[in-house]
């Protein structure tokens, strides 16, 4: 290199991030973050790094070993999830910045409300709530006259990611006494599922019982189904439902496992037609 050409003069070292200027986006330009509707990667909010990648924070039961070295690890549960956003908001003036300042604050106020992260075709949403309200702002500097830099903490309290659409699957027109089903999870935990079970016909009907043989979670409802009756067996809020009215049941609606389930419909009557729809998200840690 020749000894009148100064090594720092180039990039990166002339970028405005080492020259006393904007920190620029360093997502994908086709990339979006989006929470309770408002956008966080623009023109204006310049975000350079969300981490959301890493798997979520998880609790321990555990009890001592009577008389020896150790723990007995009983179960575990995954409890919560941080993720952080970092970057600058631009404006054109000093009373524009204030103004976005103001805005995002509302926004971002807002409880479990939907985070949503696209990064090339894949969408992740969260159910996410900001915890760092406070300071998200705190270090502003007194030159900073349109442009801040910005630091967001969200907290899932439900800690897994899910797809933006549920995964679906209709089966009509069933009139056998077991109806089995192949349901898929695609994602990497455990989810729950949503049945509607709808009946066209019903002569006599007194007892459902829906299980997951992969599993063996089943749930069971005892007591008389009508023609054009529906029963919502909804696992993502444990609300059991005919015709929109609760009802009582055994058991607890089947979850799915990771991969392939095996579901089976079992339906005590003399004779019916049913249509089964279910629905479910594939959750990621």
């Amino acid at each position: 290199m020749s000894s009148n050409v100064n090594p720092y003069n180039i990039n990166p070292y002339n970028e405005k991030l080492l020259n006393g200027g904007l920190v620029q986006s360093s997502q994908n330009p086709d990339d979006n973050i989006v929470f309770n509707d408002f956008g966080l990667q623009n023109a204006q909010y310049c975000t350079r790094y969300i981490r959301h990648e890493s798997a979520p924070d998880r609790n321990f039961i555990v009890s001592d070993v009577p008389r020896n070295h150790g723990k007995n690890l009983q179960d575990a549960f995954f409890k919560k999830k941080i993720i952080t956003l970092v970057g600058t908001l631009v404006a054109g003036s000093n009373s524009e910045l204030l103004a976005q300042m103001d805005l995002c604050k509302k926004f971002l106020g807002a409880n479990n409300s939907e985070l949503k992260i696209i990064e090339g075709t894949t969408t992740r949403v969260y159910t996410a709530s900001c915890t760092s309200l406070g300071r998200i702002f705190a270090d502003r500097d007194h030159y900073m006259r349109d442009w801040i830099n910005y630091e967001i903490q969200f907290t899932c309290w439900l800690p897994f990611g899910r797809d933006y659409t549920r995964t679906k699957r209709d089966d009509f027109g069933k009139t056998s006494a077991t109806i089995d089903i192949e349901l898929t999870n695609s994602g990497t935990t455990q989810n729950r599922l949503i049945a509607y079970i709808s009946f066209d016909t019903a002569d006599t009907v007194s007892k459902i019982n829906w299980k997951n043989n992969t599993n063996s979670e089943e749930i069971e409802i005892e007591q008389a189904f009508s023609a054009s009756d529906i029963l919502l067996i909804d696992g993502e809020n444990t609300k059991i439902t005919a015709n929109g009215a609760n009802v009582d049941f055994s058991g607890f609606p089947p979850s799915l496992n990771i991969g392939a389930n095996s579901l089976t419909l079992t339906i005590t009557s003399t004779s019916h037609t049913v249509s089964i729809s279910n629905k479910f998200y594939n959750y990621f840690l």
